[in-house]
């Protein structure tokens, strides 16, 4: 829901009047879902991180390898694409919601992946490496 003044928006109301939660029975979450486009990294100097090239091998080895990449990728995160600044912010936000036992604020992921054709990007071959070290881009 896009709320204004904690009033639904008119514009944008997905779920009929009968179905709609208050204000305070909503998730305090930031949530995003979309495709990884590769367009988007010819319109600037921005690039989307390459597990091989960015984590694979930096760190120290006995180190929790998703909380590794998170720092790696935070440190330079000037350098992502937006949609991947947000896979970053989620990656903190988790590990934080971990720590603090509570829901994480920020939960932007891909939920597709475009080349090659559109498929789905939970199990996709592009993030294998990143999801076998827990780390939330999909």
């Amino acid at each position: 829901w896009l709320m204004i003044d904690r009033q639904p928006c008119k514009l944008f109301l997905p779920t009929p009047s009968d179905k709609r939660l208050p204000w305070d029975e909503l998730i305090p979450q930031l949530v995003w879902r979309g495709t990884d486009f590769r367009f988007l990294s010819i319109q600037n100097d921005l690039e989307r991180p390459s597990f091989e090239k960015h984590v694979e091998g930096k760190g120290n080895s006995n180190a929790n390898k998703n909380k590794a990449a998170t720092t790696i990728l935070r440190e330079n995160i000037h350098k992502w694409l937006p949609r991947w600044k947000g896979v970053v912010y989620t990656a903190e936000s988790e590990i934080e919601a971990t720590r603090t036992k509570t829901l994480p604020k920020i939960n932007m992921k891909f939920a597709d992946v475009a080349e090659g054709g559109k498929h789905p990007a939970i199990g996709a071959k592009e993030y294998k490496k990143w999801e076998k070290i827990g780390f939330p881009v999909a």
